[in-house]
């Protein structure tokens, strides 16, 4: 027992721990990760980020930037610009009278004053006479795409044509959608263009009279079982012939090159080529594709109409001055005395 308390006693001795403070509190700094390093690393690093995004979305729009751009790629002039425009209100009278009325989005018929007209009109200035000063008379208007809007511009094209006194003829030649009967309000026949060709229908008993002055309307009829071949057939030619010497102009309106042929087939018997299309996301792929078609055949494009344009892009992109030089044949006396015009 004294054993024990003596080896206590030794351990309370030498027990414990003795403290003493070497250098007095301070505020804590961060050492790591250091902001001076850290900041211009992640800007370099978001900046690269950011570099190889914007070519990935690059890559991946295949839109038109501009009409500039339109003109580089596919090596035609853009001779219209038609910006997005809405229904006509004028158009409700149809539902208070009970009769068929054209398509509200007829504005050159509804609205001739608008800006939308305008454009179409710069349009049809541009096609009286092209660069080398030879009249278009049988004009075909197609697209790349169905939602380009080839039928509503026909449509538009075709009254303005009209409202300077000239006789103008409009052929129905898209046999699956046959958008125009739908247009200017005309009752589907029982016959039309297919009827023509196929038979010994005459085209007087199917040309109809729309409810525009001078505008008549080919209507495109019954859909046959090889469309394609219906506008091989020499008979179609012939009724291209005669309609050339009936009416002043022709417009062909013709199904957008994504869904047929037929555009291939009809460009060879036409004057000119106008291709329709909207700057979308996968446009130009579309119609350089629908470009290099018209090439190969040696049809010849009269140019491109950009449709749909938003606000934004025409302002960026005025809408360009043409200068040509028209005869007194080319505009009725009364269109001149209108447009406030002096034939000199």
């Amino acid at each position: 027992v004294v054993n024990r308390l003596q080896e206590a006693s030794l351990i309370k001795d030498f027990g414990g721990f003795e403290t003493r403070v070497i250098a007095p509190p301070r505020l804590g700094e961060k050492v790591s990760p250091s902001r001076r390093i850290l900041l211009p690393v992640a800007a370099f690093a978001g900046l690269l980020l950011g570099c190889m995004l914007a070519m990935v979305v690059e890559l991946c729009d295949d839109r038109f930037q501009s009409c500039e751009q339109v003109q580089q790629q596919l090596g035609s002039p853009v001779v219209g610009q038609i910006p997005q425009f809405d229904a006509a209100a004028e158009s409700d009278r149809s539902a208070v009278t009970g009769d068929v009325a054209p398509d509200p989005m007829l504005c050159t018929y509804y609205e001739p004053r608008s800006l939308p007209a305008e454009s179409f009109r710069t349009l049809r200035t541009a096609l009286y006479c092209n660069r080398l000063g030879e009249t278009s008379r049988v004009i075909q208007v197609t697209s790349p795409d169905a939602e380009d809007g080839a039928s509503t511009v026909a449509a538009n094209l075709a009254v303005s044509l009209a409202q300077t006194g000239k006789r103008v003829l409009l052929i129905d030649a898209d046999l699956r959608q046959q958008r125009q009967q739908q247009i200017f309000g005309i009752a589907p026949p029982e016959a039309g263009l297919a009827a023509i060709v196929t038979s010994d229908v005459e085209p007087g008993d199917v040309i109809s009279q729309t409810a525009v002055e001078n505008l008549w309307l080919l209507p495109a009829g019954l859909l046959p079982a090889g469309p394609c071949e219906l506008f091989t057939s020499p008979r179609f030619g012939e009724l291209i012939n005669l309609a050339r010497d009936s009416y002043d102009y022709v417009l062909i309106d013709t199904a957008p090159f994504s869904e047929a042929s037929d555009p291939c087939v009809i460009a060879s018997q036409t004057d000119g080529v106008v291709l329709t299309l909207r700057l979308t996301r996968d446009s130009r792929q579309r119609a350089k594709w629908a470009k290099a078609m018209l090439d190969r055949l040696n049809a010849r494009t009269l140019g491109i109409v950009v449709n749909r344009m938003s606000g934004a892009i025409l302002r960026q992109h005025p809408r360009e001055r043409y200068d040509y030089a028209l005869t007194p044949d080319d505009v009725s006396p009364s269109w001149r005395t209108e447009q406030g015009i002096t034939v000199g």
